[in-house]
């Protein structure tokens, strides 16, 4: 009696949910904004490792446009948020590939993940991945969980930047990949700076050797903790005016170059046709260069100061080497964007430095 109970209600559980046969378990959840219930939406495959099949904002459904069925998620300045999913339990190094459809008539929209507290995991992506079908173009990216955010829940969704006409999406899909990153294909060292003992991880990329931490080397009066508190240091390394990076870095090693970034970004992935553009490059590089990234690059967003100390946790800046003209030089800003910045600022800003190996 009791295992045909048990059969029963395994039966009716699965009969309860779209596409689900003969208790097969996918990698995968999708919201296609068909299924519902008083509230939610409801996805449409069964995994392992999610325990929900809820999505939240059921409110911004439409029937305006649709890609698979009858409805996608419309999202505007009174409903700024669509589809929201939550994974509980993350841990580090677990992968995740996401991806969603957005409709053409305005690509403003954006697909993130964020944990509860922003400095520990947050990434957005605008940029089209130039996979499209008909009207509609995709936005993807691929979330190795940072340690960070280790044993946390984390929330994923689309949402409207702030654009007053509407964005609309479908089909966001969640795959589980493994929970354990490959390992490393670069080579990995370490130096010692003799001006103060201080010891740095470094990393072959390409045929170039980086420091894999931002210098954290005194110049007297010169160079600042973020918000002057000396922990920032240890975690973020130090700020640099531009005439102090350029004779920052240690015996044997240099302020890299613009074109010695174009090649790092070349050697993780980025387009010919990106790499020499001004502004925001590229498509999901970033990534591979944070600290929970594939190429144990590490960067941490350790934020700059002008007259005030600003986004620590949203933003790293590093100084290259190449002037503009008597009072810029190139910089690159790599953020919760995926993409990478590249952009010139005034001399006079402190900025992080990475070293390069002569």
């Amino acid at each position: 009696m009791l295992k045909f109970l048990s059969v029963f209600i395994s039966i009716t559980f699965c009969f309860s949910l779209k596409n689900c046969v003969n208790d097969k378990y996918t990698n995968t959840i999708i919201c296609d904004c068909e299924s519902s219930t008083n509230s939610n939406f409801i996805g449409n495959t069964i995994c392992k490792r999610f325990e929900s099949v809820k999505f939240d904002n059921l409110n911004c459904r439409s029937s305006k446009f649709s890609k698979s069925g009858k409805y996608s998620t419309m999202i505007d300045n009174d409903h700024p948020y669509g589809m929201t999913y939550q994974i509980k339990n993350v841990q580090s190094k677990e992968h995740f590939k996401i991806s969603v459809w957005r409709h053409k008539s305005n690509k403003n929209g954006c697909l993130a993940v964020n944990s509860d507290k922003i400095e520990d995991l947050y990434l957005t992506q605008n940029k089209t991945n130039k996979i499209s079908e008909n009207d509609w173009e995709q936005l993807s990216f691929d979330l190795i969980i940072p340690q960070s955010v280790s044993g946390k829940d984390i929330q994923i969704y689309v949402f409207n930047e702030g654009n007053a006409l509407p964005i609309y999406f479908e089909d966001l899909s969640i795959e589980y990949i493994t929970n354990e990153i490959a390992n490393s294909n670069f080579e990995e060292s370490s130096f010692l700076d003799s001006r103060d003992g201080q010891n740095y991880k470094t990393i072959k990329i390409g045929n170039d050797w980086w420091m894999a931490e931002n210098l954290n080397y005194q110049i007297p009066d010169s160079s600042f903790c973020y918000g002057n508190k000396e922990a920032n240091c240890e975690t973020f390394g130090k700020l640099y005016s531009y005439n102090l990076a350029i004779k920052s870095c240690p015996q044997g090693w240099r302020l890299p170059s613009d074109e010695d970034w174009k090649m790092l970004e070349r050697n993780i992935g980025m387009e010919e046709g990106e790499i020499s553009k001004y502004g925001n490059r590229g498509y999901d590089e970033s990534v591979a260069l944070r600290e929970f990234g594939n190429t144990n690059f590490n960067v941490k967003l350790a934020g700059a100061c002008e007259s005030g100390f600003y986004n620590l946790h949203l933003s790293a800046y590093f100084w290259t080497s190449t002037e503009i003209d008597i009072t810029h030089a190139y910089c690159r800003e790599i953020s919760h964007r995926l993409d990478i910045g590249r952009f010139k600022d005034n001399k006079t800003m402190y900025f992080s430095v990475r070293c390069i190996k002569n």
